[in-house]
């Protein structure tokens, strides 16, 4: 089957290593896939057989969307594409013009909680012909913008070679995994962890705009003593922040989940804090 993904850009977070994952068991299976995107640094780590195409399906105009939606749906026509998967709410409608255009069916998921819930602004959401929500969470809390045409299917990651086990000792370890955005709460985290007592360390494994503003926070309260080696230096792999390279998770005690809407089953398998 061939499939056209669109997401705004592929240059870090969960949104971005959802399709990375996904694109490649697709490949995996005989699939022919394309990703359209703004671009990024993320685009050298897609499968060698996906093609990327480079499109500004980031911009919140309309008419770069409508431009979008145009060229997408002449090259649906010309190359007979089967599907078009939309990540995002802009993509959402560049999908929805490009499968009215083009004659062909496009489905959506729906990777987090959004704040605004506006019904107009869904609406390629409900005309989908289907709307995966990465949690049940998901689904619950965007039911009043979406319609009944919507599926939980969890995210699939790379099998883990590291697994996480009870270690003892006083020392409270957390652990933040996350793109380092304003909306995943790890400001506040850097403020109350300050106020613990006793021994403590923090561990960071993500990345994102505010990178360099954590790095100066947690200097400013003198915080690097107390945190693990370089609290928000990311694991990397060729240069790429990658979890699955990292060493310290598995004796984490306490997962930290500070994001808004986030509810217990999102970490089944971690005793989390919400803050």
């Amino acid at each position: 089957m061939k499939v056209l993904h669109i997401l705004p850009g592929l240059e870090e977070g969960g949104v971005e290593r959802h399709v990375l994952w996904l694109t490649g068991e697709l490949v995996s299976r005989g699939h022919n896939i394309c990703v359209a995107s703004s671009g990024g640094r993320l685009v050298s780590a897609l499968p060698a057989q996906v093609e990327h195409w480079t499109l500004p399906v980031e911009a919140k105009n309309p008419f770069s969307a409508l431009s979008s939606a145009f060229r997408i749906a002449s090259r649906v026509q010309k190359e007979g594409w089967a599907i078009l998967h939309a990540h995002s709410r802009v993509p959402a409608w560049i999908a929805l013009v490009a499968s009215t255009l083009a004659k062909c069916p496009y489905m959506v998921t729906a990777h987090g909680i959004f704040g605004n819930r506006h019904r107009i602004v869904y609406l390629p959401y409900r005309r989908a012909a289907r709307v995966l929500c990465v949690s049940r969470a998901v689904q619950e809390e965007m039911a009043c913008c979406f319609s009944e045409n919507t599926a939980v299917v969890r995210n699939g990651l790379p099998p883990a070679d590291k697994y996480w086990a009870e270690t003892g000792g006083t020392e409270k370890k957390f652990l933040f995994i996350g793109r380092l955005t304003p909306l995943k709460g790890l400001q506040d985290i850097i403020e109350i962890l300050p106020l613990l007592q006793g021994s403590w360390r923090l561990d960071v494994v993500g990345d994102g705009p505010l990178f360099s503003a954590f790095s100066a926070r947690s200097e400013e309260l003198k915080l690097t003593d107390r945190l693990f080696s370089t609290v928000f230096g990311m694991i990397r792999t060729n240069g790429l922040p990658d979890v699955r390279a990292c060493s310290f998770p598995p004796t984490a005690r306490e997962c930290l989940s500070p994001s808004p809407g986030l509810s217990r089953w999102e970490f089944p398998s971690w005793p989390p804090i919400f803050l």
